[in-house]
């Protein structure tokens, strides 16, 4: 008999609400003109989507990840509202705590309709934190890419370009890593051989990263 693996309920294990460091060493007339680029638990009408969207259109970022928390904690199953909060995390170097959420989704492969934005950017996260967790980025990235190419060898030609674009963007992400290890030969080599050789992407420079 076939074993199922259950599917872990992911979870918030940084629930505390981020403060915000500049305003508070402002006057209460200053904070008066900023209340609506700060989240308000008790304001109902920040709650809404169209908030977190103004949070993210003017890079409120702390106030974006107050608003998934509070989402989050009753809605634990939205990939779409988690990646925006492991996002905003990372823009907010909150590193570890974006590692220590996602381990609370258990192992990937079990997630049948787990989103690849967050797969990848689960894959790049070890980049992120600092030169010490490259390689283990890029076993991240390679494994997704192995997926990706298992994926494609059994789709029909017709339904596979959004998993060849899929494929290009993880290429160009163990580029990017190659770069920022200063292995120039390697990063060229995936450009020429994986990408331009395949016909996959034009010839464009591998964008590096700054706010790693």
């Amino acid at each position: 008999m076939e074993t199922t693996i259950p599917i872990q309920t992911p979870k918030i294990i940084f629930d505390q609400y981020l403060n915000y460091p500049i305003q508070d060493m402002r006057s209460s007339t200053e904070l008066s003109s900023t209340n609506s680029i700060s989240y308000d638990l008790k304001n109902s009408e920040h709650q809404t989507i169209e908030s977190l969207n103004k949070f993210l259109q003017q890079q409120c970022w702390r106030s974006a990840v107050n608003w998934t928390t509070t989402y989050l904690l009753k809605h634990s199953h939205d990939y779409h509202i988690w990646f925006i909060r492991f996002a905003c995390l990372i823009k907010l170097r909150l590193f570890q705590t974006v590692e220590n959420e996602f381990q609370t989704f258990g192992n990937l492969d079990c997630y049948s309709k787990f989103p690849f934005s967050l797969r990848l950017l689960h894959a790049e996260l070890p980049i992120y934190i600092d030169s010490n967790h490259f390689h283990d980025g890029l076993d991240r990235l390679f494994r997704l890419l192995m997926i990706t190419n298992t994926i494609l060898s059994i789709l029909p030609k017709d339904q596979s370009q959004l998993w060849h674009k899929r494929r290009l963007r993880i290429l160009y992400s163990v580029a990017n890593c190659y770069t920022l290890m200063k292995r120039i030969d390697l990063m060229i080599s995936i450009i020429e051989n994986q990408i331009i050789n395949l016909g996959l992407g034009k010839k464009k420079p591998v964008r590096i990263a700054s706010d790693r």
